[in-house]
This record gives C-alpha cells, sequence and structure tokens, in this order.
C-alpha cells in the first residue's frame, strides 16, 4: 500500500510541476509523460507469488473448495442412502457433510431434518424420540443463528418441534 501512495504522489507531483504555454509542455522538458497513478480494487491485487498455487487460487481458497466439492460428495451419499430409508447411513453422511464444510446452512438443515428422521426408526421408544428431535432442534437453532433471514432453518425447527409434541 506504502509502495502505491509512493507512485502516486510521485505521479501528481510529476504531473502538478509541469507548466503549459499555449497548450505545449516547455521545450527542456525531457521525460515522457506517465499515466495517471490509479488505486488497484481488492480484487485486481496480486497475491505474493508463494501464496498461489498452479491454478491462481490461494491455498486457503483450493482447500475450501475441495472441502466444499467433498462434502456435496456426502450430501450425494446421504440423498441416496435417505431415499433407501437407510436414516443411520444417511445421518453419517450428512454429519461427515457438515464436518467438511461448517458453514454451510443448507447442510445443517439437512442434518436437522435427519435427526428428526430418526423417529421413524423401527422401535424407537419415546426417549429415542425425544433425544433425537432435541438434537435436531439444536441444529435448526444453529442454521437459524447462523442465517436469519433463510427459511430453511425455521423450517427444520418447526418440524423438528412439531414432531418433539407428537
Amino acid at each position: 500500500h506504502l509502495a502505491n501512495m509512493q507512485r502516486g504522489m510521485a505521479a501528481l507531483q510529476q504531473h502538478g510541476g509541469r507548466q503549459q504555454h499555449g497548450g505545449q509542455q516547455q521545450e527542456g522538458e525531457q521525460q515522457q509523460r506517465q499515466a495517471p497513478w490509479r488505486p488497484r480494487m481488492p480484487w485486481q491485487r496480486q497475491q505474493p507469488a508463494g501464496d498461489r498455487n498452479a491454478a491462481g487460487t490461494t491455498d486457503k481458497q483450493h482447500k475450501a473448495r475441495q472441502a466444499s466439492e467433498a462434502a456435496r460428495q456426502w450430501v450425494e451419499r446421504g440423498v441416496t442412502a435417505e431415499a433407501k430409508m437407510e436414516l443411520r447411513e444417511a445421518l453419517s453422511c450428512y454429519i461427515n457433510a457438515v464436518t467438511l464444510d461448517p458453514d454451510d446452512v443448507e447442510l445443517i438443515c439437512r442434518l436437522a431434518k435427519q435427526w428428526s428422521d430418526l423417529t421413524y426408526e423401527d422401535g424407537a421408544t419415546v426417549e429415542h424420540i425425544q433425544e433425537v428431535n432435541a438434537k435436531a432442534v439444536e441444529y435448526a437453532d444453529r442454521a437459524i443463528t447462523m442465517a436469519p433471514k433463510s427459511a430453511g432453518g425455521y423450517m427444520a425447527s418447526c418440524v423438528s418441534r412439531g414432531r418433539l409434541a407428537l
């Protein structure tokens, strides 16, 4: 930032120090005119070379992208397991997805729903139903806290609290 500011000041001094007579520059001036300094926006600034990989992204961005892709693969497995009514397998997949991408509200909502869906397990006792729905409410509340303007957390909360009331 300091280097940009110094270049800008130098450019201003050069531009401001030139005097013109009748629209022409002084004849003794030998310097070439430089383009005026313009600030760079954050997305235009280059990262230090050591922080970028071959694809031009930072290591942090690359790791986040990999984690998100891996989380999506777990979600796909979870959806497949859920369709087969393999509720515990789906729950495990969603837990893995949230572990990889803990800031994804959609994943938190899926996890809340899956905890609530465990009420459909064969032989579920009242205590078990209360326990899994309490866990579902916990994740739904987490989703609401993360994204209070998103409907997903509220829907998950309503479903879980409704099943808990039954």
